[in-house]
């Protein structure tokens, strides 16, 4: 009879900015039953395509003076 694994999940966010995050993470990287999903830092906000694109025209405009509308 062949014994069951169980499959557990952690989460485990590392600091890659310093050499030793950069060390574990290609450590754990090289074993194969590890996924790697990278994520936005906390307080880090993503924005869309048009979000970034309306605040470009909001500055741009505010910066020459001027009523320029990019379509897009």
């Amino acid at each position: 009879m062949q014994k069951q694994r169980i499959m557990s999940t952690i989460l485990v966010e590392i600091d890659v900015s310093r050499p030793a995050g950069r060390k574990l993470a290609n450590d754990i990287r090289k074993k194969r039953c590890v996924n790697f999903a990278p994520t936005a830092p906390l307080g880090v906000t993503s924005y869309s395509h048009e979000e970034v694109w309306r605040k470009f025209e909001e500055k741009f405009n505010a910066h020459y003076g001027t009523n320029h509308k990019f379509d897009i």
